[in-house]
This record gives C-alpha cells, structure tokens and sequence, in this order.
C-alpha cells in the first residue's frame, strides 16, 4: 500500500489512531507486564483439555481437592484460543494475541473519539486509554476488549443517529462475546441506559423507540445464550460478584491510591478539566459513567472499561465546552482495517518468531519444581493461591488456584486464614487431606511456621518460592 493511496483513503486523524494502536502493539508484545500471575496458564491448560476432549468440561479435571466437583468453563474460547497461541509458538504467540487485541480496541476508541472532538482534544484523550491497555494482562477479559469497544461504538452510532443498534451487528458480536467471558452481561446492562434516553428524547412518539431497542436487547439477549452453558452462562458473572472471598483477591480488591497510577491519574484529569471548563454530560449518561467509577473503585480490574468507556463519553461534552468544532467527515472503516492489517500483521509475526523461555519466577517456580521427586509430586500438594494455574499447566493437581467460582468462600478463606498464619487452620488442612508437600511464596507467613512443626522439613529455597516435604513422604520418594 502506497504512501499515496494511504493517504487518498485514510486522514490523519486515521493515521494518529493507527499510530496509537501501532505503540501499544508493541508495548503490549514486547514489554514484561503481560503474564503478571499464574491464572494464565491454568487457562492455557483448559483450552488443552477442550481441544484434546472435544467439549466444554461440566466438572473439574484439574484439582485433587475438587476433582469432579460443577465446574463450568465459560470463558471457554478464549481459552482454546489461548491454547492454540501457546502451542503455535509459547509465550511469545500469547503475547502476539493479547497484542493485536490490545492494539485493535486502541485503533476502535481513537476512530470513535476522533468523530466526536477535534483532533488535538481527540489525540490528548487516546493517551489515557493507550496507557491503560498497555497495563492489560493475558486473561480472556482483555480478549474480548475489542468486541466491548466495537458494541459501545455501535449504541453511540445508533444515539447520533437516533435509530437502535443494528441486529445484523447486535447477534455476531454478543455470540462470540458470551462464549470468550462473562462480561457480555455489561454489554447487556449498557442496552438500558441509552435506550431509556432514547424513549426519553422522543417526546411525544415514545412507544416506537421502546419497541425498536426492546427488540434489539431481545435479539442480543437471545445471542447470549447461545453457549455450551446456555442461560447458566448469564447467572455465572452473578454469582461470582456475590462471593465474598473476592475481595481477598488482588484484581478484585478495591482500588489502591497509595501510590500513582493510571486509575488516579484519569481520575483526576478528569475532574480538573470538568471543574475547569465546566464539562455537562447529559444526565444519563453521566450515570453510566458514575456506575462504572463506583465498580472500579470496588474492584480495580475495571480500570481499563472505566478509562475507555469514560473518554468517549466525555469527548463530545468536553469538546462543547472548550468550543471546539468536529468537521465530520466520511467513514473509512476499510481502508483503516486494512491499514492495521498491513501494520499488525508483521509485528505479530515478529514476535511469535521470537522465543520467550518460562524462566524461574514468583508465578512460575520451575527451579523449586525440579527439586521436587515425580513420586512427590503425585501426592496431595498444599500450594500458595497464585501458583495453581501453573502447577496444572505443569500437570500437577493442585489444592487451590485462581477459579474462585469453583472453590466457593468458605474453602477459600480457609486457605487465606491458614496462610495469616493460624496453626489450628494449617494442622486441620494437612491432615485433613494427607499433605505430602507445600510449594509456597518465599515470603509466606505459613513458610515459618512449617519449619517448627514435627515432621516437615524444608528441601527447597530459592527467592521465589520454598518447598516443604513431610518425613514420611520423603523418605518414601528417591
């Protein structure tokens, strides 16, 4: 593609996102924040397990302490497809999938921002949601960013043009979103808002807007469900928000302002510039944005939904109030997907081309693994929360990993209780299921307290991770 035919088809506000999306490409499949805990790989192991079997697994086949126990994988093609990633080309095909995805939903915002501020107010808002994918990691809620910017995209275009989101977009999009994760249901709950200001600003002649984005929640409903786990799939993100445990859990936590990040930052350009210039977003859908600081305050994976969802709803209202004017200007959604075709396409290739090796680390302790006996490792394992996903990507049952859902609150607080540390908690756990050995964080309270009691020695430390063997365990293994 010729410098001059870009140039024919594709403007420079075209040419900025691209830019954008190009960096963050980069950023994403280059830098080192991508695989930030061990949940990846349980993933990758799931999709193994599906691809190997040929269906969705109803139970668990991972963990020795809830082996067949309900079990639903429901963000089950992301996981086939991180599989897939991961067996074309290890860590560093993963990293090329999570980069395209990561630089596509960049490309969507900065086209939607662009059609509804100047460029120099457009070009300044793309920073913060740039920034905030970059801090993306390789789980199947970064995946489906792109479909959740793309669906947003498309209730914006049907409000500026006062018709309903299209049907032939609403079913592709909520089909493929339901079966990669659980998210879709917010991307039914932004249905209600917008057509509530629909039915709201059609005066006089409400009945027909009411039926029309009726009608499309209907469709979009109906798309959703068309999953292995069928209406199950839409109770699932419910029940996961209503366990209590979650807030033990990193991701799930509330947001920390202890120290500077891209949450306190949008936070308060966002307020400053508000004060300033006297931002006036209509009343709806300054409640939208509301709902969504409220859950991101709660649970601080919803930092990027915030920023993204946040920055194109404020791109309209804050180019009104600095004065600003949008000279519309006609679609060019080909040329630019071909563009980032061209432009993606290589760099992702580059990257899978390059080996990333699974070095010693605090989520993947391949160094204390292999000092532990293949006998050994056969038996019940008592091991740190974040090390379960890998240690069944390894093939090793584990006690405990990061589906929350499966595990329920009571047994997972049992481990963190046991891990503060609790003696009673720990002795009840050890006997109770015939702990042979412990892999935990080096840093651990339980590590200690494992070296006084009768009967366990310590056999590995490195400054990742420590192993612990009980005697008779021990001396049975070579």
């Amino acid at each position: 593609m010729s410098n001059t035919m870009m140039g024919d088809r594709v403007t420079s506000a075209d040419l900025t996102s691209l830019a954008a999306a190009t960096v963050v490409t980069i950023l994403v499949m280059f830098g080192s924040r991508l695989i930030q805990d061990g949940d990846p790989y349980w993933h990758i192991a799931a999709g193994r397990w599906i691809l190997e079997h040929g269906y969705v697994p109803t139970t668990d086949p991972f963990s020795y302490t809830f082996e067949g126990r309900p079990w639903v994988a429901h963000e089950w093609l992301s996981e086939v497809l991180m599989a897939l990633a991961y067996d074309a080309g290890g860590i560093a095909a993963l990293r090329a999938l999570f980069g395209v995805a990561a630089g596509v939903s960049v490309l969507l915002i900065g086209q939607m921002l662009f059609r509804s501020a100047p460029f120099g107010i457009a070009a300044m808002m793309l920073l913060f949601p740039a920034a905030a994918v970059i801090e993306g990691v390789a789980r199947p809620q970064f995946l489906v960013l792109p479909l959740l910017i793309a669906w947003f995209g498309e209730i914006m275009r049907a409000r500026e043009n006062q018709e309903p989101p299209r049907i032939v977009v609403t079913i592709p999009i909520f089909v493929l979103w339901a079966n990669l994760h659980g998210s879709f249901v917010l991307g039914l709950a932004l249905l209600a808002p917008f057509a509530l200001e629909a039915v709201v600003e059609a005066h006089d002649r409400r009945t027909q807007p009411l039926a029309r984005w009726s009608l499309v929640a209907a469709v979009a409903l109906a798309a959703a469900v068309m999953t292995p786990h069928g209406f199950h799939g839409l109770l699932f993100p419910f029940q996961l928000m209503s366990l209590e445990s979650l807030s033990r859990i990193r991701e799930w936590s509330s947001a920390n302002f202890t120290q500077l990040n891209m949450l306190l930052i949008s936070i308060l350009a966002g307020v400053f510039v508000g004060l300033l210039r006297g931002v006036r977003v209509p009343p709806i859908r300054l409640l939208v944005l509301v709902g969504l600081l409220f859950q991101t305050l709660q649970h601080q994976r919803y930092t990027v939904l915030l920023i993204a969802i946040g920055t194109i709803l404020l791109a309209k209202p804050l180019a009104e109030a600095i004065g600003g004017l949008v000279h519309p200007e006609p679609r060019r959604a080909l040329a630019v997907s071909l563009a980032a075709l061209v432009i993606f396409a290589p760099i992702a290739t580059a990257r899978a081309l390059i080996p990333v090796p699974i070095e010693n680390g605090l989520f993947t302790p391949t160094a204390a693994l292999q000092a532990v006996s293949p006998e050994l490792m056969r038996q019940p394992v008592l091991n740190e929360y974040g090390l379960g996903g890998y240690l069944i990507f390894r093939g090793i049952r584990p006690y405990i990993d990061g589906r929350t859902d499966l595990y329920g609150d009571a047994f997972v607080n049992e481990w963190f209780k046991a891990n503060e540390p609790d003696l009673e908690t720990l002795r009840t756990i050890l006997d109770r299921h015939k702990i042979a050995w412990t892999i935990l964080f080096v840093f651990d309270p339980t590590v200690d307290l494992l070296d006084t009691l009768p009967g366990w020695k310590r056999i590995y430390q490195d400054r990742f991770a420590v192993v612990h063997g009980r005697e008779p365990a021990l001396s049975q293994a070579p």
